[in-house]
């Protein structure tokens, strides 16, 4: 039985090493890619540790801690203030994480696809009725939906002036 242990250990030590070995390789090429992105999502991460840590260790003072100690207050609120602040970083770098570069939003208009044009034919039936009297009915028809519009878009810039 203690060397199935021993075995189990290795093997979750093993396993722990590949893994932290893969987070560094992601991190080391991430900040060579994309290094404020690669910061700031590792600031992400660490505000959310951090603030989780800092929560669930001012829970633990106000339960467990006497609070007619001398330190009390400055511990309880310590870890307070760790909380919100590292909720205000979180806040912020999810705001930098998800908002979309302005390049990138000028890269994504240009390569949009053209858009399908759906165009609608009047179509006018000459209908002679058995007493002789001719009349016309007009009906509406969706033809050539898959028809794209392929009129050049305009992109206005910011070296460009509106026009």
């Amino acid at each position: 039985m203690p060397i199935m242990l021993i075995f189990d250990l290795v093997l979750i030590v093993i396993m722990l090493a590949v893994g932290a070995l893969m987070i560094v390789v992601t991190f080391a090429i991430g900040l060579v890619t994309h290094p404020i992105r690669t910061l700031l999502a590792t600031f992400n991460i660490l505000s959310g540790v951090v603030g989780g840590l800092a929560l669930l260790l001012a829970v633990f003072t106000w339960f467990c801690y006497r609070h007619d100690a001398f330190d009390f207050n400055q511990v309880f609120w310590g870890f307070t203030a760790t909380t919100v602040i590292s909720i205000i970083i979180r806040i912020l770098t999810t705001w930098a994480l998800n908002r979309i570069a302005r390049h990138d939003r000028e890269a994504q208009l240009i390569a949009q696809p053209p858009r399908p044009v759906n165009r609608i034919t009047e179509v006018h039936y000459h209908i002679t009725l058995p007493d002789g009297r001719k009349t016309e009915r007009v009906e509406r028809k969706l033809v050539n939906a898959n028809v794209t519009d392929e009129q050049p878009r305009r992109y206005v810039t910011s070296e460009q002036p509106r026009r």
